[in-house]
């Protein structure tokens, strides 16, 4: 069960992380010059950083409350149930991710987390495949899911940049 909880904590810092939905608008500007009409969009709006800690926040309680469930697994089937849960909500966290743009002085931080999300989406289709062949003893023999320690290294980024993720 060590494994587990190993696991479950970093989901619980993965809850706390996983950001949000919309957040980007864009401008377009239109000019004419004689009879052509240009116009010229100038890209998503980048959020403020009131916004975006927001967003953060926001998302990763909906996550938390999905991430939560994996330490009540029983079960063979439930782990099967729960597990694929979460990597189709990391799926639509990084989704999420996507279509927000950030202030500029954490694009960089923003990126690294949407790929750490990717990752641990990832990561949970072939541990899903095994607790299905062989029972939630390979949740158990699993390696700390690298996507987790990018996770975290992702959070320490954001905090370092004075960033509070947690609303």
């Amino acid at each position: 069960m060590r494994r587990t909880a190993t696991i479950c904590a970093g989901l619980l810092v993965l809850g706390a992380l996983a950001a949000g939905c919309g957040g980007g608008s864009t401008t377009t500007t239109a000019t004419t010059t004689g009879a052509v009409t240009t116009t010229a969009a100038t890209g998503p709006k980048a959020l403020t950083k009131a916004q975006y800690t927001s967003q953060l926040a926001a998302i990763g309680l909906g996550i938390y409350s999905s991430l939560s469930t994996i330490s009540s697994v029983k079960t063979k089937a439930q782990a099967v149930t729960t597990l694929t849960r979460v990597r189709e909500d990391m799926t639509t966290a990084v989704a999420a991710l996507d279509a927000i743009t950030p202030p500029a002085n954490v694009r960089t931080q923003h990126a690294a987390f949407e790929h750490a999300v990717r990752d641990f989406a990832a990561e949970l289709g072939p541990l899903i495949a095994k607790v299905r062949s062989t029972g939630l003893a390979a949740i158990e023999k699993a390696p700390a899911p690298k996507g987790i320690t990018e996770i975290q290294t992702a959070a320490a980024a954001f905090a370092s940049a004075g960033y509070s993720i947690n609303g």
